[in-house]
């Protein structure tokens, strides 16, 4: 989006009015003047058979008649619908951006008349390239980008927070998927004891507020922050903390995926310490892996000290993510219908 519009592209976003499939909730910000929410989305698309009935209002797109369409994660939308605004916009490039990590199970999804389709990488491609297309699409692989570099004083920004400046290191966790940290619980307590520690949690997660609230029944480490904040205002939590830990519990799951999170958060040259699961495979030298308890305690300690291989770190962070800018990506994509 940025990149388009650094471009001085006119762009306009058509986004879902809700999630019929799942629990959902939009940040803390209003909708831009561009953004039109004009659908229905089902998070999980990608595993239904059936075309559904969900909404999606055509005359935002008619009005706008783009040169240029782009459906990212085209699973999630009513597909049957789709197919025929697709049809109807005819005279403009259609383009998908696959984030579905398994063959979709919906069939209408074979049937768009995409004139290309994105994926990020080649496990994406062993996904989609053999597959029986009504119209045959080509297929390019664009890798996700990252979100700029953007560093503010990390005691400037504990202060307009509210977090005081005490002597201690802050580990975030922020998001819906928080409620985890149950599992590591008495770990970070563990680490606490060697290196002082506060662990921030940005969530409105319900499942996580009530987990908190059991926390706080003794002198607690943990401290809760009730937000789904912009991106402006994540990266405020990002630079004052000192480690990102996206934990995520085990799963015998196969579904392939970029992290959305870790490309949206690596601008603010953080350690972050991650789990050795298919969710973060593609990432070899900007984040930290564990595999067991012994390791993630390893990690943290490594994180939150100034050392060879967390400069290290940062650098591989600071090429990836210039390597990999919004503009750049976009350049990519409007490569492909030149």
């Amino acid at each position: 989006m940025k990149g388009f519009q650094e471009l001085n592209h006119k762009v306009k976003i058509f986004a879902p009015t809700r999630d019929v499939c799942s629990s959902w909730y939009r940040l803390d910000t209003r909708d831009e003047e561009f953004v039109v929410r004009n659908w229905e989305m089902c998070r999980y698309g990608d595993k239904i058979l059936d075309p559904s009935n969900k909404y999606m209002d055509f005359e935002p797109f008619r009005e706008f008649d783009p040169d240029l369409i782009i459906v990212e994660k085209p699973s999630i939308t009513p597909l049957n619908k789709l197919l025929s605004l697709l049809r109807e916009l005819s005279d403009a490039y259609r383009l998908a951006i696959i984030h579905e990590g398994r063959k979709i199970k919906n069939k209408l999804f074979y049937q768009q008349p995409f004139d290309n389709i994105v994926v990020f990488d080649k496990r994406y491609l062993k996904i989609f390239e053999n597959v029986n297309y009504l119209r045959k699409p080509r297929i390019s692989i664009i890798g996700y980008p990252y979100h700029p570099i953007k560093i503010k004083n990390g005691k400037t920004i504990r202060n307009l927070l509210g977090l005081d400046n005490n002597h201690y290191s802050i580990i975030l966790l922020y998001g819906m998927r928080t409620a985890s940290i149950t599992e590591i619980i008495d770990t970070l307590q563990l680490i606490n004891k060697s290196q002082p520690i506060k662990v921030l949690i940005v969530s409105r997660d319900p499942t996580t507020k009530k987990i908190y609230k059991m926390l706080q029944r003794e002198p607690s480490i943990f401290l809760l922050k009730e937000e789904a904040p912009p991106i402006d205002r994540l990266y405020d939590y990002l630079n004052a903390s000192d480690v990102i830990l996206l934990h995520r519990p085990k799963s015998k799951s196969k579904y392939i995926a970029v992290s959305s999170s870790v490309h949206l958060i690596a601008g603010s040259l953080k350690p972050i310490v991650v789990p050795d699961t298919i969710y973060f495979e593609p990432y070899k030298k900007i984040v930290l892996k564990y595999r067991n308890l012994n390791e993630f305690v390893k990690n943290i300690l490594i994180a939150l000290q100034e050392n060879k291989k967390i400069e290290e770190l940062k650098e591989n962070i600071r090429c990836k993510v210039v390597e990999n800018t919004p503009s750049r990506v976009t350049k990519q994509i409007l490569e492909l219908i030149e």
